[in-house]
């Protein structure tokens, strides 16, 4: 009777192990590789990326409407499925060249807190995981915009930041 007890006792305690193992904490080690995946892509030669969380849709770029008096950055309006998105060229808005736009550009649309808009992304490569630890500090002049760089030079963009940025707001008239 001994023995019969003995497999089952050996279950249990094989059972109980597992279960500690599953219900432990992580170490701060392990919450070292926390990661954000974000959409890369290509802006005047240059690989970034934009938090999939913050990304609805990514759309090819077209048919877009001007809008008279707004920086020279807002490439106009864009209708999306009854939804006008203000579309803007991002590199400008980062101070980079200007390039022109073609139509095998994209749009990435993002959104966070209520406020939509339209990326336009020269090409979108698709989903990456970054490691949190491996993001180094901007440089200075891209600060506000950018949450870092990796080591393979993707500037992650701090989307928070571009969108409540006040440069997004157009409050001119026009005398007619």
């Amino acid at each position: 009777m001994s023995n019969a007890a003995s497999p089952d006792s050996a279950r249990r305690a094989i059972l109980r192990r597992r279960a500690a193992e599953l219900a432990r904490v992580p170490a701060a080690a392990d919450r070292a590789e926390e990661a954000l995946e974000v959409v890369e892509f290509s802006l005047a030669g240059e690989s970034y990326g934009a938090e999939s969380a913050l990304v609805t849709e990514v759309l090819p770029f077209s048919n877009c409407t001007p809008l008279p008096c707004t920086p020279d950055f807002v490439l106009g309006l864009i209708n999306v499925r009854g939804r006008f998105v203000h579309a803007i060229e991002l590199g400008r808005f980062l101070g980079l060249p200007a390039r022109g736009i073609v139509d095998l550009h994209h749009l990435l649309l993002v959104r966070h807190g209520g406020i939509e808009l339209g990326l336009v992304a020269d090409l979108v490569a698709g989903l990456r995981r970054v490691p949190l630890a491996a993001l180094q500090p901007p440089p200075a002049a891209l600060a506000g915009h950018l949450r870092g760089l990796t080591a393979e030079r993707l500037a992650v963009l701090d989307l928070a930041a571009i969108l409540s940025d006040p440069r997004q707001i157009v409050d001119e008239e026009v005398d007619a």
